[in-house]
């Protein structure tokens, strides 16, 4: 069975994890350092909040009191760096889900299904962050907050499952065949 990952290659697959991973941790900090300044009253959560505000009245006013603080370029900073943490994530996460089918001998379905949702999730955060993005510059179509809604949901669920997915591995002992 071909992994979700067949561009690299399964000998390469520790390698790119390692990357990834890497890579993710360096968005993290990035994130975390715009994503305080967005901590305000309208939005104690900052941009998760944003990215769940579901309605048009909510997205506003959290995007007028981002404007009032003077912090409206760390969303559209945290929003553009986001586009290469959901590259970095879905692929860290989703090669640790490999890794782990391939390290048990065991579970290798259910772990390639999982891979493939970690790059959907990359997807849906992409489709979120584009509404998001649409609001930011001033949009008023109130459909834009319920579209990055109904994709954040799903996505943070796709990771949290692929998450426990590998921590769970722990108490599972190698295959033998």
């Amino acid at each position: 069975m071909k992994t979700p990952f067949v561009w690299i290659g399964i000998d390469q697959h520790k390698k790119a994890f390692v990357v990834f991973t890497i890579l993710t941790l360096l968005c993290m900090v990035g994130l975390g350092v715009s994503g305080d300044a967005l901590k305000v009253n309208e939005a104690p959560m900052g941009i998760l909040d944003y990215e769940f505000a579901g309605t048009l009245e909510n997205a506003q006013a959290m995007l007028l009191a981002w404007k009032t603080e003077g912090v409206e370029a760390f969303v559209g900073f945290n929003l553009g760096l986001d586009y290469l943490f959901m590259l970095t994530y879905s692929h860290a996460i989703g090669l640790a889900c490999v890794l782990v089918a391939q390290r048990l001998n065991r579970f290798v379905q259910l772990a390639f299904v999982l891979a493939a949702l970690q790059l959907v999730a990359g997807g849906l955060d992409a489709i979120e962050n584009f509404a998001l993005w649409k609001l930011l510059l001033g949009s008023d179509w109130a459909v834009y907050p319920l579209i990055s809604m109904c994709c954040a949901a799903p996505k943070f669920l796709f990771v949290i499952l692929g998450l426990l997915f590998c921590l769970g591995s722990v108490f599972f002992k190698k295959k033998t065949v």
